[in-house]
């Protein structure tokens, strides 16, 4: 701020060299190597926030360059004659170019940050977004405070959502021994969140825990008495699970908790970054949020990243069904765009229009009606709180433990 206004103040006496534009890329021609150096030496990813201090300097350098090519482009002569109180004597070509660019691009900007604005206060953003506050693991944490010692991956966000209070500090990397984080400590893991400490998968492997939760968006353990060894958290989420078609990921759904599963083995990253898409239509269409009555059902995408893990070669991410009553669902995975199967995915979901609502355009891959698997009333409160209130237990190893998940090629209409 003081080199903006040091620039802008001295600009026409030249007491700057290069009219003001000294400062403001002194500034970021400084900065913005160290920022780059920092990143490479630490080892983290230039986001939107490390890069913001360069907007303001790069802008008022941006202003001054451009009002000097203003000021010598008016030294010709002025194109249009214009009102006194418009402009004076007159305006050049790119005076009334850069005028014109302005009156168009202004009211654009200010209505896409008023429908930001509205869509953040009706839905939230980030880490208070209601696809998270309002997910199982929130839930979960905010019905069952959890006594001594807690540590999770992300403590900032769990403390915002569900007042959970971790007293151990955010590991960097995981302990041969879940006896470490001390006795009947409880460990929750948020999905993708800091890969590099390990994800969900890596700590069900780790000697000692014993599994409490499975839950959108996390798992909840919690370290046993006596140590053994880890277990598999992909034969957790399919214990109970039933196989219904494959192309692709296989499709597995749990009754219990009304939850889907979608399992690759030997998944490349591609796959893992591909979004996923459900299509929920309803028993009864007054069900549907606001937003969605016009398709005829709900639509949701999701991540793996967010939703699911990576467990060795094999991919799982996993969904449960709203609250209400279910006719039937329509799901699959968007075409593969590249990306990290545990970082920042590139791919992104075309948006929903009147068009893609009929699937006459951007037809996601996999995506069969499946019409004979679900016919679900919505769960009573009584079984809704026994399907989260998931007990304290260490997974039995099945004989598929090692196996390959094969599901049968299930008829699909």
């Amino acid at each position: 701020a003081a080199a903006a206004a040091a620039a802008f103040a001295r600009r026409r006496d030249g007491a700057w060299p290069g009219g003001g534009l000294a400062v403001p890329l002194a500034f970021a021609s400084i900065y913005g190597p160290a920022t780059l150096f920092m990143a490479w030496r630490l080892g983290f990813g230039l986001e939107a926030r490390y890069l913001a201090p360069l907007y303001p300097p790069l802008l008022v350098a941006a202003a001054i360059a451009l009002g000097g090519l203003l000021r010598r482009a008016s030294e010709r002569g002025p194109l249009v004659r214009l009102p006194r109180g418009l402009g004076g004597a007159g305006a050049s070509a790119p005076a009334l170019a850069l005028a014109a660019a302005l009156a168009l691009w202004l009211p654009q900007q200010a209505a896409a940050s008023l429908d930001d604005v509205r869509r953040w206060r009706a839905e939230g953003m980030g880490w208070t977004a209601r696809e998270w506050t309002e997910s199982g693991l929130v839930r979960w944490l905010r019905a069952r405070p959890l006594d001594g010692y807690v540590v999770t991956n992300h403590p900032g966000a769990l403390y915002l959502a569900a007042d959970l209070r971790t007293t151990l500090p955010e590991p960097d990397r995981l302990p041969d021994d879940a006896s470490a984080w001390g006795p009947r400590a409880w460990v929750v893991w948020v999905h993708g969140h800091r890969p590099e400490a390990g994800g969900a998968a890596d700590v069900a492997a780790t000697p000692g825990l014993e599994l409490v939760a499975i839950l959108d968006r996390g798992v909840v353990f919690r370290v046993a008495d006596a140590s053994g060894g880890g277990f598999s958290l992909a034969e957790a989420l399919l214990e109970g699970a039933r196989p219904l078609a494959r192309s692709g990921f296989g499709l597995w759904f749990d009754e219990d908790r009304r939850r889907l599963i979608y399992v690759r083995d030997g998944c490349a990253e591609a796959d893992a970054a591909a979004p996923f898409r459900l299509d929920v239509y309803p028993a009864d269409a007054a069900d549907l949020p606001s937003g969605q009555r016009a398709w005829g059902f709900d639509a949701i995408a999701f991540g793996l990243q967010r939703h699911g893990f990576v467990e060795g070669e094999r991919c799982v991410a996993y969904r449960a069904l709203p609250d209400y009553g279910v006719a039937a669902i329509r799901t699959g995975q968007w075409p593969r765009r590249g990306g990290s199967a545990c970082g920042g995915a590139r791919a992104r979901t075309p948006p929903l229009t009147r068009r893609s609502a009929g699937y006459e355009a951007s037809t996601p891959r996999s995506m069969p009606r499946v019409t004979r698997i679900l016919a679900l009333s919505a769960p009573s409160a009584a079984s809704r709180t026994s399907t989260s209130a998931t007990a304290t237990r260490r997974p039995r190893r099945s004989s598929r433990a090692s196996a390959t998940v094969r599901s049968p090629r299930a008829e699909v209409r």
